[in-house]
C-alpha cells in the first residue's frame, strides 16, 4: 500500500521491509492489475443475492397465480376474470 501513494520510494520501502525493491515494484502491479476485482467483488454477490430474491419472489407469485387458475378451472370460472384481479394487484 506504501507503494501506491507514493509516500516513500521503493528503495525506501524495500530497506524498511528487508526485501528487494523489484519485489515490491512486483506487489505494486499485482495490487494494481487485482483492485477492481479485489473491491467490486461485494457489489456483484449483493447485486446476485438481490436479484436472486427478486426471482424468489416472481416465482411464489407464479406459483400463487398457477393456484388461482387451476382451482378456477377446477369449479368453472372464467379465466377473464381471474387475470383481471391478478392485474389489478400491480
Amino acid at each position: 500500500m506504501e507503494a501506491i501513494f507514493v509516500r516513500k520510494t521503493l528503495q525506501e520501502i524495500a530497506s524498511n521491509h528487508a526485501i528487494y525493491p523489484i519485489q515490491v515494484s512486483q506487489w505494486k502491479m499485482q495490487l494494481l492489475e487485482g483492485a477492481s476485482h479485489l473491491f467490486g467483488k461485494g457489489r456483484k454477490d449483493k447485486e446476485t443475492r438481490d436479484q436472486q430474491t427478486r426471482e424468489a419472489k416472481l416465482f411464489q407469485e407464479i406459483g400463487r397465480l398457477c393456484r388461482i387458475t387451476s382451482r378456477c378451472r377446477r369449479r368453472g370460472f372464467l379465466i377473464h376474470f381471474v387475470h383481471s384481479q391478478a392485474l389489478a394487484r400491480f
